[in-house]
């Protein structure tokens, strides 16, 4: 018997290869997987490839599940005039969504987009970021969708709810001044006090994770400050984490140190991340190294870096959202 997917919606401009890229000596992109996918499974897919074609769109989107391509794209001397998705992206997914029960929107953006006009809406079930693909993207993509891969990608970057939220703004200025320091991304949320739609480091996956017994060792009394010191061991962290899940998968374990505050650092610092496979309700450890250097800030006065003294925090956990750093430490000095 035969099944029907329903529909695929398509962006015919930019969505597959975006500038800033190595030309590949082939690409499978999204649509020919899917089709490929269909002719070995059974099943029928409806599909549009004008993503503007917003009554054929609407004709289509009663079906129960939906996929829809959104994309934003910029290039040297070309870059992105908004944080939208071009080709009224957010139109496309609105469309669908609105009558869609089921829609998921795959994402291929060079950076951040602003997703707030869909995405607290009740059909949209899942957002795939695909950021830049590559040349397996098509296969890739149709092992994520129907199950045969466990993704377990990781946000390199804050989505913020609102624009102004990352203390900047796109401008077309030939020079620009950047005055943040090092309050960059999650750092400048976390300063500023502002809640992200998606926090720097989070991702899901087809299983779930438990993280538990977090240890902290000093390796050594540290004093000095000087360069020859820097990458000595300072102090080792370390945890179990296990599978606690029914499929195969991976997470990626996250270290964040929290400084005294001499030291004037945002209120925590990534120093750390290892990704881990784990089969279900299988087990591991996880150790990091900190040296003098990663408990130690740059000092503009004295112009090296320099231990300050006082507690540190220890958090660790699966990204930058306070509440999933389940472990926490600290240390002194």
């Amino acid at each position: 018997m035969t099944q029907i997917l329903d529909f695929l919606f398509f962006s015919h401009k930019r969505t597959f290869f975006l500038p800033g890229f190595v030309k590949p000596t082939y690409a499978i992109d999204p649509l020919s997987a899917l089709l490929a996918k269909a002719r070995d499974s059974n099943f029928q897919i409806q599909y549009v490839t004008r993503q503007t074609d917003f009554d054929t769109v609407s004709a289509l989107a009663s079906a129960p599940l939906c996929v829809v391509f959104v994309s934003a794209w910029s290039s040297e001397g070309s870059d992105r005039l908004s944080l939208h998705a071009w080709n009224q992206g957010d139109k496309l997914v609105q469309t669908v969504a609105a009558k869609c029960a089921s829609t998921i929107v795959v994402v291929n953006s060079v950076s951040q987009l602003n997703l707030e006009a869909w995405v607290e809406w009740d059909n949209v079930s899942a957002i795939i970021w695909s950021g830049i693909p590559g040349p397996e993207y098509g296969n890739a993509l149709v092992d994520v969708l129907f199950g045969d891969y466990n993704p377990g990608g990781k946000l390199v970057f804050t989505l913020a709810k609102n624009d102004s939220d990352y203390g900047t703004n796109i401008t077309q200025t030939p020079d620009s001044n950047y005055t943040e320091g090092v309050f960059l991304d999650y750092r400048h949320f976390d300063a500023a006090m502002i809640t992200p739609r998606f926090h720097f480091g989070y991702g899901l996956s087809y299983t779930t994770f438990s993280l538990m017994g977090l240890r902290i060792a000093k390796v050594l009394d540290q004093t000095a400050n000087n360069a020859s010191d820097l990458y000595t061991p300072a102090y080792i962290v370390s945890c179990r984490i296990v599978n606690t899940g029914n499929v195969r998968g991976s997470e990626v374990v996250q270290l964040y140190l929290g400084f005294p505050t001499e030291a004037a650092e945002p209120p925590k610092v990534l120093r750390g991340f290892s990704r881990v496979y784990l089969e279900p309700g299988e087990p591991t450890g996880v150790t990091f190294t900190l040296t003098v250097k990663d408990i130690s800030y740059w000092n503009a006065v004295t112009q090296q870096f320099t231990v300050a003294k006082g507690d540190y925090k220890v958090y660790v956990g699966t990204s930058a959202n306070w509440d999933d750093l389940k472990l926490q430490g600290s240390f002194t000095v």
